[in-house]
């Protein structure tokens, strides 16, 4: 997993090791180095984390169960949170939007690591009177924030929103009877997704 920061010159590498580097592109050489794998376990098995995420002064690290915010200048951790997840953490310029294992939406202050709030995405859903939905939708694989929303994508083919302010449901849609492959993409005012049968869905 990579990331570049163009502005700064720097590019983030996360390798199978479980090393975090900080290298400058332009001169080639290396700022600093984190690694997330400790002697006992080096060398027993390939490091596995979800993709670097990146915004502004803070690079988001997944290693496990643990979510780390890390200055990108010194290499310094600015908090760790102990919450299993799946899915790519998404940020705003406050803050850090995740989905744990258990699902729960999250919301952290991006500075501090503090909760926003946390919602049970099962209580939500049963608002809508759909607790049988509950065992159909399937694991979350994709979270995005559009039009000051929070979609929330399942596996089966469900899109959930919800409120980017407190995390309250606001609709549930089925939006695709077999399954969801690819992650969305938005292009020219439309959502475009690949289901398991190749077959591509557009919408508005």
């Amino acid at each position: 997993s990579f990331v570049i920061d163009e502005k700064n010159n720097l590019l983030f590498f996360l390798n199978t090791s479980g090393e975090l580097f900080s290298i400058n592109y332009l001169t080639r050489k290396i700022n600093w180095v984190v690694n997330f794998k400790n002697s006992s376990t080096a060398g027993s098995d390939l490091f596995k984390g979800l993709p670097l995420v990146l915004k502004d002064n803070n690079l988001i690290v997944h290693t496990g169960n643990t979510i780390l915010n890390y200055d990108i200048f010194s290499g310094e951790k600015k908090w760790s949170k102990n919450i299993p997840i799946n899915t790519k953490t998404v940020l705003s310029k406050t803050n850090a939007f995740l989905i744990s294992k258990s699902n729960f939406l999250i919301c952290l202050d991006l500075v501090s690591g503090n909760f926003i709030w946390s919602k049970n995405v099962d209580e939500q859903i049963k608002i809508f009177d759909k607790e049988k939905l509950i065992s159909k939708i399937g694991l979350f694989k994709n979270l995005l924030i559009v039009d000051n929303k929070i979609f929330l994508f399942s596996e089966k083919g469900f899109l959930l929103t919800f409120s980017l302010k407190n995390g309250n449901i606001v609709d549930i849609y089925k939006i695709s009877k077999k399954g969801i492959l690819s992650k969305p993409i938005f292009a020219d005012g439309f959502m475009l997704i690949l289901n398991k049968n190749n077959k591509l869905f557009k919408f508005n």
